[in-house]
């Protein structure tokens, strides 16, 4: 089998949610497929250990992928760092060469631009969360977060409408089969009680 990474244009179709379920499987499984622990680059996630960038990019890439068994050839650390920082998420390198404070300073300056539009191009299931927001927005009008009732189109337009996602209230990460998932099954949170969720999650299986 020759050994050929995926072109960059399908490295760049994993989403947050895939990453975020992939964190989720991590925080449970520990490892995946021959990705190996890390000795440099670490994904900084709330509340759970550093994770290694080339496991949570390889999960997320497969789940991305509708299951596809992913290996560290397929892609390089340099570009799942990239699209991590790039989807929101903090990478540290601890190789000796790593950057001064300055640079890290500009790279957090550079994980905070606007990609909330990119959450959800990758759903697993776009139809029913699609259906989701339409069935939340005709019955009040707007999204906004469940959680904590933020309103972003109060400040954004109509456009801060994509700080909303849609949230399995059961991860799929945790499934061992595939079920029947409903509209109730859905919850409209913004991007911060979305982390939380997830973070609770995590914490009732440890």
């Amino acid at each position: 089998m020759q050994k050929l990474p995926l072109p960059n244009e399908e490295l760049e179709k994993v989403s947050h949610i895939h990453i975020l379920e992939a964190i989720d499987f991590l925080q449970i499984h520990k490892s995946y497929a021959n990705f190996k622990s890390a000795k440099s680059c670490y994904l900084i996630f709330p509340l759970c250990p550093p994770l290694a960038v080339k496991m949570v990019f390889g999960k997320a890439l497969s789940i991305c992928r509708n299951g596809e068994r992913i290996r560290p050839f397929h892609f390089n650390s340099r570009t799942a760092i990239k699209i991590l920082q790039m989807r929101g998420f903090e990478c540290i390198n601890t190789h000796p060469h790593q950057p001064s404070a300055n640079d890290r300073q500009n790279e957090r300056e550079y994980e905070g631009q606007k990609r909330l539009q990119k959450h959800y191009v990758r759903e697993r299931n776009r139809t029913l969360a699609k259906r989701k927001n339409e069935i939340f927005k005709l019955k009040h009008g707007y999204l906004f977060c469940e959680l904590c009732g933020l309103e972003p189109i109060q400040a954004y337009g109509k456009i801060g409408e994509s700080c909303i996602e849609v949230h399995h209230k059961i991860p799929l990460s945790s499934l061992k089969d595939t079920r029947e998932t409903t509209l109730d099954d859905l919850q409209c949170l913004c991007a911060n009680c979305h982390r939380i969720e997830h973070a609770i999650l995590r914490d009732a299986h440890s």
